[in-house]
This record gives C-alpha cells, structure tokens and sequence, in this order.
C-alpha cells in the first residue's frame, strides 16, 4: 500500500501475503507487472538505488547544487530512497551535457555489490528523465556481476547520453515499470 500511494498508482491486486522468515512476503500485481517486496515493519526490504533527472546547470557546482536541491526535493526517485529503510543510495542526476551520469553507475554498481555480497535481498532500481537511463544502464553493469535486479522503475526514460545505451533492458530485470 505504501508503495502504490507513494508512485499514485492504484493497485489492482494483492495477490500474497507469506511470512518469509522474520519478514513478509507481499506480491503486487500492476497489471502484467508483478512485485514482490519484502516487509519489515511496514517497511520494503531492498537494495535501492535511485538516480534522478538532469537539472539546469551545465556544470557541477554550489549554484547549481541549491537550485537542483529545490527543483528536485520532491522528485518520485528521491521520494523512494527518502522512504527505504536500510540499504539504499540516492543520486543527483546529471548535469545538462549530461555529465556525473557514468560516476552516478559506477557508483550505484559499487554499493549493490558491496550491500549483496553482505546479504543478497531484491535489488530495486529507479531513475527519472537521463537518470532512468542510467538505472538501466546500472541493471546491464551488474548483469555483468551477476546481480540480478527484482524491479526497475523508470519515470520518463530517455535514452540521450553519449555513452550510455539504455534501449534494451537486460534480461536479468525481473520487473520494469515505466510511467
């Protein structure tokens, strides 16, 4: 329930409800899109990495940071790594030539393999405008390493980078939901 308030999505079924150890098993169904999330207390029990949109400026700085913090502080990714207990890493997007986008992947690649190595929970990966394109970029990298992501949740994905490749989603993403 608080992952379907939280994206505003209606949810049209609940098909489980398991114990799963000291956790609960709760599958959601969207459709033909099927989640399962662990609950612990109330709360989704995942690795989350979440990279965000390109903000305005073209190049990194104090400006630029406090205007991006504005224009994104209530942004759909943000919200879901703000409301993950545990494991989970937020990413400023890029900056407008796209810059930071390859730092962010390879950054996000080094704490899922660091936070699975300690214990393989779901992976789940969000990512708005370029920082979509990056989380899919992200799931190709750690195909690579054999970590394979649950579900991936993209908010107006475009593929506009000059090297980063997001048309086709790895076969090792159980789940992706693009709105």
């Amino acid at each position: 329930e608080k992952v379907c308030r939280l994206l505003n999505l209606q949810r049209k079924s609940l098909s489980t409800k398991r114990d799963v150890g000291f956790a609960r098993q709760v599958v959601l169904i969207f459709g033909k899109f099927k989640f399962t999330l662990f609950i612990n207390g109330g709360i989704a029990m995942a690795i989350v990495v979440g990279i965000d949109g390109t903000g305005s400026a073209f190049l990194p700085g104090s400006g630029r940071d406090k205007e991006y913090d504005v224009a994104f502080a209530n942004s759909f990714v943000r919200q879901i790594c703000n409301k993950t207990q545990g494991k989970k890493q937020y990413f400023r997007g890029p900056v407008a030539l796209g810059g930071g986008l390859v730092d962010a992947i390879n950054q996000g690649c080094s704490f899922i393999k660091s936070k699975y190595q300690q214990s393989p929970e779901p992976v789940l990966l969000t990512g708005y405008s370029r920082g979509a394109a990056g989380s899919v970029a992200l799931a190709k990298k750690l195909k690579g390493v054999g970590i394979p992501v649950q579900a991936i949740m993209l908010f107006d994905c475009v593929d506009r980078h000059v090297v980063i490749d997001a048309e086709i989603i790895p076969d090792t993403v159980g789940n992706v939901l693009h709105v």
